[in-house]
């Protein structure tokens, strides 16, 4: 191979480590443990033949395992085990992409953009009709703008009712839930959902009393108050999250470590509850998920020690979301189109006049697992890298 990144320079067997070493054209150095190598040769993306009799098998126990010599050519590398396991061979393009020393990790991680209400209002809208005619690069654009600022706005969507779930199931299956597929953001009364009430509803991401809460939502506007009220709101929780891990490290820590009890219990039918933190981290402390709302934060059930802890804690984040200039108002206009990332994004709405006039929004979500296969995916077909297309977990712990 032509390229220095997929070129072998050397390769040495570190025993006392348990591991094979690569050093590559490039000046990268690679490390692979004996058992990840063990384990990835019956990993479907590696494996080449179909060995039925391994589909229970189990990861070695590390110490077992030796490896004898190595053999490289152009474009793999070919592993001489001890004892009696067969040879094995991997693509060396593979064994680079799937590097796990930290700078390659870091690489391969995606890095969200942050931005506050300024930054939020000036982004770019997308025209879905553009899209409907066949412009794909338009549609994988939209893609990115969900995966790196958690939200997109889209305009020219038709407004016929049930549009809102066509346009999502470009991002992946529409999900059903106990409001159904498609459901109706305008006044309901009798049916206590703040998003059938004519009143404010602060910033907030939806469903934090699932296990898991909804991944990426659609909000499509069918009718605009006549009034000009009801704007809806956008602020970015992972910035809210970064500002509180600087300025109150404490409550960041706890909110990241302790699950908080929230509960769904508004009307028959829903009997929900569940406990998961706040604020997620993957295992380099990068934030990747975030969940907070005020209307169904229950009153909390841990230990007494924790108790006043856990509501400083939820205060201390709440003032981070809430502060102004983290919100981004926007007056929606039949046709237009939210997507948010609902792990990241908190959206929320202006009062308005319930009696002059009436507001329609529908509203329905896909998960964020299919969506970021939707993703990978096309980003596939335009021959991009996948190790740049890693996703985080999202607001699941």
């Amino acid at each position: 191979m032509s390229n220095a990144r997929y070129e072998i320079r050397d390769v040495t067997i570190e025993p006392d480590r348990r591991c094979v070493r690569i050093n590559w054209a490039d000046d990268h150095e690679s490390r692979f443990h004996f058992v990840w190598l063990r384990h990835s040769e019956f990993f479907s993306d590696v494996l080449s033949t179909d060995r039925v009799e391994d589909c229970r098998r189990l990861p070695d126990d590390p110490s077992t395992l030796s490896v004898t010599s190595v053999d490289v050519t152009d474009d793999s590398m070919i592993l001489h085990w001890g004892g009696e396991a067969d040879d094995t061979t991997y693509a060396v393009d593979w064994l680079r992409n799937n590097c796990y020393a930290d700078e390659s990790r870091a690489l391969r991680r995606h890095q969200p953009v942050l931005w506050n209400g300024d930054d939020g209002n000036v982004r770019d809208r997308f025209d879905w009709q553009e899209i409907e005619r066949g412009n794909g690069e338009k549609l994988f654009e939209l893609f990115l703008s969900v995966r790196d600022y958690g939200f997109a706005k889209v305009f020219n969507v038709p407004t016929d009712e049930g549009s809102v779930a066509e346009a999502a199931s470009r991002f992946g299956p529409v999900m059903t839930t106990h409001l159904g597929q498609v459901f109706d953001v305008k006044l309901q009364p009798g049916f206590n959902i703040g998003a059938t009430q004519a009143n404010y509803i602060g910033p907030h991401t939806d469903d934090n009393w699932r296990y898991a809460p909804i991944g990426i939502s659609f909000f499509h506007c069918l009718k605009a108050h006549p009034s000009g009220g009801g704007y809806s709101l956008l602020v970015d929780g992972f910035l809210a999250a970064t500002r509180l891990r600087k300025n109150n490290p404490d409550a960041f820590d706890f909110l990241n470590a302790t699950p908080i009890l929230f509960r769904s219990y508004r009307n028959e039918g829903e009997k929900y509850c569940a406990r998961r933190k706040m604020i997620n981290t993957d295992q380099d402390g990068n934030i990747i998920g975030v969940r907070f709302t005020a209307r169904t934060l229950a009153p909390q059930d841990m230990p007494e020690h924790l108790i006043e802890p856990a509501y400083t804690a939820v205060r201390a984040f709440a003032q981070e979301i809430y502060n102004p200039d983290l919100e981004q108002q926007y007056l929606m206009q039949p046709g237009d189109m939210h997507v948010i990332d609902n792990h990241r994004i908190l959206h929320g709405r202006g009062a308005f006049e319930a009696n002059t006039g009436e507001r329609h929004l529908q509203h329905c979500s896909v998960p964020r697992d299919e969506f970021h296969n939707t993703l990978r995916i096309a980003a596939h077909n335009r021959g991009m890298a996948d190790e740049f297309l890693l996703m985080a977990d999202g607001a699941i712990g």
